[in-house]
């Protein structure tokens, strides 16, 4: 035990005749978080009392310990979560290819800036447009059935839809769609 004290310490458990050192460990479950150390005059064990009250504290100790412990590992978590969604987002809006997150609904929900800026539409005009009135009219019924049955093929790759830019020019994009389980 001595070599976890330092030398100030030990001079003045010898200053207070410290007898002896009793250390208890606080767990988690199984594991030994801590150990609490107790320095005593006499060289007797603790009573059932002593022993007992000991005890409470080292439960208590390790509840708080637990806390911490939980709170420490929750924001490592979040700063991790934070750190990975700005990475997220910056793939996201500096994309030159398009992305755009659309409801079961059709409606838009995400769409990155180059989208937006390719379409020639402003953030607000594109958030109440149904992803199918952005498609050429001869397009929209298929592209109603491939969307309708997405959910039952996980993904679209390499279908071609004409959209219509807001100055009416038509442009040809390569949609590739994922469905992702559990979103709306």
């Amino acid at each position: 035990i001595t070599h976890c004290l330092n030398a100030k310490l030990i001079q003045h458990m010898c200053s207070q005749e410290i007898e002896g050192v009793i250390a208890i460990p606080i767990k988690n479950y199984d594991e030994i978080i801590a150990v609490l150390s107790l320095f005593t005059r006499k060289r007797t064990w603790l009573t059932e009392n002593e022993w007992e009250f000991c005890q409470t504290i080292c439960s208590h100790l390790s509840i708080q310990l637990k806390n911490v412990l939980l709170y420490a590992n929750l924001k490592r978590e979040l700063y991790d979560k934070i750190a990975a969604q700005e990475d997220l987002n910056t793939i996201f809006n500096e994309s030159l290819d398009f992305i755009v997150i659309i409801d079961a609904q059709g409606r838009l929900k995400k769409f990155n800036p180059s989208f937006m800026k390719k379409l020639g539409y402003t953030f607000h005009e594109l958030l109440h447009i149904p992803i199918l009135n952005l498609l050429h009219p001869e397009d929209r019924c298929y592209a109603s059935y491939v969307l309708n049955n997405l959910s039952h093929t996980d993904s679209i790759r390499g279908l071609y839809q004409r959209f219509l830019c807001k100055n009416g020019d038509i442009i040809f994009l390569e949609v590739n769609a994922q469905y992702i389980i559990g979103s709306s």
